[in-house]
């Protein structure tokens, strides 16, 4: 059982990373933004590169399931925005 689950984990980091390394390509592909397209494109990997970066170091850190939090959301769910008591 104990086997099953190190291995879980180990593939849960492993699709992680390879999420990083296609948002890095992609935002290596774009290079410097030429059109709007572009330039959400960008946007929007760069957010998501930083986003599944995060997960995989809170993953790593917590030696735990990454799946049990989703990226960009923090531990109080407010998904990094300010809330009342901020």
């Amino acid at each position: 059982m104990i086997i099953e689950e190190r291995r879980r984990q180990r593939l849960d980091l492993a699709r992680i990373e390879a999420d990083l390394a296609y948002f890095q390509a992609r935002l290596e592909l774009i290079g410097e933004p030429t059109s709007a397209n572009q330039r959400a494109q960008r946007k929007l990997f760069k957010l998501l590169h930083e986003q599944v970066g995060i997960r995989l170091a809170r993953t790593r850190a917590a030696g735990g399931d990454p799946r049990e939090q989703r990226p960009g959301q923090d531990d109080d769910g407010t998904h990094g925005q300010p809330n009342a008591t901020d």
